[in-house]
């Protein structure tokens, strides 16, 4: 029995960790979103420090979807949690925020890379929105 507790203890910390996000769809967060826009990372940086790295990356915005143009021109997320977006220099990606002022990105928010091939018909879909 002490055994047990013992492990529930030491686990206890990393079960905080998992990433545990309301499910949502292209089409709720896109609605949800005060903006939406599709984003070029062009430089990336790792900050070390507690609890978590981050990433900061330096982006343009290629194409806006919904909402006004923004003027924040970094955005960042946590580089080692489940719920974290890879934020990776070169590579576009589909941005949510119900912020006008987006600049944390993650997988609840269903912001993510994007593989314009892929996902050419959602893209499609937001620019006849406009």
């Amino acid at each position: 029995m002490r055994f047990l507790i013992f492990v529930l203890i030491l686990m206890a910390p990393s079960l905080g960790l998992a990433c545990s996000c309301e499910p949502m769809s292209d089409e709720e967060a896109y609605k949800r979103s005060l903006v939406v826009f599709l984003a070029k990372v062009v430089e990336t940086k790792l900050i070390s420090g507690q609890p978590f790295e981050l990433v900061h990356a330096k982006f343009v915005v290629t194409e806006q979807f919904k909402g006004r143009q923004i003027k924040v021109e970094t955005l960042e997320s946590t580089a080692s949690t489940t719920c974290a977006t890879a934020l990776i220099a070169g590579h576009q990606y589909l941005i949510y925020s119900n912020n006008k002022a987006v600049k944390h990105v993650n997988a609840c928010t269903r912001s993510r890379w994007v593989n314009v091939v892929r996902e050419k018909e959602l893209l499609e879909q937001y620019r006849n929105e406009r």
